[in-house]
């Protein structure tokens, strides 16, 4: 069994200085995350949830009107 691990550093969407905490081994550091059907984004932008939903909506509504 192979066990991932991700970090998120959530912060103020414009910060003047950002200061990460230092890297930890074996745990990949993201930017966006998907949790229980929701994307997180570090930032607390809902950008990537809202590209999601137009996208789907996109598509169905195609295969409807084929």
């Amino acid at each position: 069994m192979v066990i991932i691990y991700k970090k998120m550093v959530f912060h103020q969407p414009n910060p003047c200085n950002i200061v990460y905490p230092a890297p930890s081994d074996g745990i990949d550091r993201v930017q966006i995350a998907k949790f229980l059907g929701d994307f997180l984004q570090s930032n607390f932008s809902c950008e990537e949830q809202v590209e999601y939903i137009l996208t789907v909506c996109s598509q169905n509504v195609s295969i409807k009107m084929s």
